[in-house]
């Protein structure tokens, strides 16, 4: 175990503490991210110098879901979540009352996007939506669908959108 005693960061904070393994500084972006391996005593001569963490292995950009959100029209009820970039998707049905939409590589950078979404006063089969994120090395986005009555639904995407329609 190395430690790394005063070692001062770009974002111009200064370390006390031990580190051990890897220290990541900032989020996976475009730009990639900063990554400072604990190999051996850091001082002013080896001091490492920023690296580039390679978004290979994330399967691309790390994308933000910006937008989550419900609408009623005359026919069906909508369910549609917007992302920064188009991003991978899958829809499961768990069970008659639970539909799972899982965005991959997926972040979402306001809290207020992951707050429950309660339907239950409007004349829908949706009951409720329930966002959550799984943080991985790929962090995904899971968006639990509850249903008040099974319902037929489609799901589409429209370059960042994806929207699911439950029929009323």
């Amino acid at each position: 175990m190395k430690s790394w005693s005063g070692f001062r960061c770009q974002l111009g904070v200064t370390l006390r503490s031990t580190v051990v393994g890897l220290l990541v500084f900032g989020s996976v972006t475009s730009a990639g991210a900063l990554a400072v391996a604990a190999s051996e005593s850091v001082t002013p001569e080896n001091r490492p110098g920023p690296q580039t963490l390679e978004t290979d292995a994330f399967e691309g950009e790390l994308r933000n879901m910006s937008w989550i959100g419900f609408q009623q029209f005359q026919d069906a009820s909508r369910i549609f979540v917007r992302t920064t970039e188009p991003a991978k998707y899958r829809v499961e049905k768990i069970s008659e009352q639970t539909i799972l939409l899982t965005l991959e590589n997926t972040h979402v950078p306001l809290s207020n996007n992951v707050r429950i979404l309660d339907t239950r006063y409007f004349d829908s089969p949706i009951a409720k939506v329930v966002p959550s994120i799984t943080e991985a090395p790929s962090p995904i986005v899971q968006i639990e669908i509850w249903l008040r009555r099974p319902a037929t639904f489609t799901h589409s995407r429209d370059d960042n959108a994806i929207t699911l329609d439950f029929r009323r």
